[in-house]
């Protein structure tokens, strides 16, 4: 099957090298080659004169090399020289063009014992008229193989990168539904998150509000606890060094709220927000009482997408 596109392939990009309108006159083939150092003898692919009964009438020096090996080469049936066939070739352009008086075309396989050598020919076969009656063919045969080889390569190419799409397509498919199994369980975390583990944190809040400790354990604990499930919540900025409510803290302070409107904004405490304060500062590689942090977002090309805090 590769052989039969690489064939096809060969034929589409070389139309220009045959004319199907093109014949010749057996008075002009005749005179040709009977001249000394005719025009067919300096052509390096082969050329073949033929009877209607593919009888080899006349050879040029290319195909007397090609088939040295050969005892007789005139007289004998193109068949059975070029092929070692006892009959015509089941895809024989010469046959199509004594058929239709048209120029015919193929590119046939060829196979050459003594030289231990194989390969294909583009042959192409030209009617020849005596006073517009088919008399014979001349067959110009070009060795391609070279050319096959190369076009046998390019199928087989074109082979991997289908199965190569087919299996991207494949993958994006995968990546796709793991997407949208990621997004079910960030919902699902946000969701258990909001209804169950939020309010148990803000009644362990009222248990001790004016006990310092205890309220920084807690703080504590809040903190810890953004930074564990910030990753998976919905809504992530892609910034891969923050969480989630990092990058909400870093968007309010670069709108100018202070701790306390942070705090009551996030329903977190203001030890909290500090906490948050100190792991951006860290990330972000700023020391304590080196600069402002809000003058260091604003100055900075961080991307904070479509994060909209109240």
């Amino acid at each position: 099957m590769t052989m039969v596109n690489a064939i096809r392939l060969y034929m589409q990009h070389n139309t220009n090298q045959f004319n199907p309108d093109k014949s010749y006159a057996m008075q002009d083939v005749r005179e040709t080659f009977r001249q000394s150092g005719n025009i067919f003898n300096s052509v390096l692919d082969g050329i073949s004169v033929l009877d209607c009964s593919l009888n080899i009438l006349t050879v040029n020096f290319t195909m007397q090399t090609w088939y040295a090996h050969r005892k007789t080469i005139c007289g004998e049936k193109c068949y059975g020289v070029y092929h070692d066939r006892t009959g015509p070739c089941a895809t024989c352009p010469t046959l199509q063009a004594l058929k239709t008086g048209v120029a015919s075309r193929e590119v046939v396989a060829y196979r050459n014992e003594p030289k231990n050598a194989s390969g294909w020919h583009d042959v192409q076969a030209f009617p020849v008229l005596d006073d517009r009656r088919i008399v014979g063919v001349v067959e110009y045969v070009k060795d391609i193989t070279c050319e096959m080889d190369l076009y046998a390569r390019l199928v087989s190419l074109q082979g991997d990168i289908d199965r190569l799409k087919e299996q991207n397509q494949l993958l994006r498919k995968f990546v796709n539904q793991k997407e949208a199994e990621k997004q079910d369980i960030e919902k699902t975390i946000s969701h258990n998150v909001q209804k169950y583990i939020k309010p148990v944190l803000r009644q362990l809040r009222t248990f001790f509000p004016d006990k310092s400790m205890e309220s920084g354990m807690m703080s504590l604990v809040e903190s810890l606890f953004e930074n564990i499930i910030g990753p998976h919540l919905e809504g992530s900025s892609g910034l891969d060094d923050f969480t989630s409510r990092e990058i909400q803290v870093m968007a309010m302070i670069r709108e100018g709220r202070t701790t306390k409107e942070l705090a009551e904004a996030l329903c977190l405490s203001c030890k909290t927000i500090d906490f948050h304060r100190g792991n951006i500062r860290q990330k972000l590689g700023i020391k304590p009482g080196d600069r402002n942090l809000r003058s260091f977002l604003l100055g900075s090309r961080l991307d904070f997408g479509d994060i909209s805090v109240k």
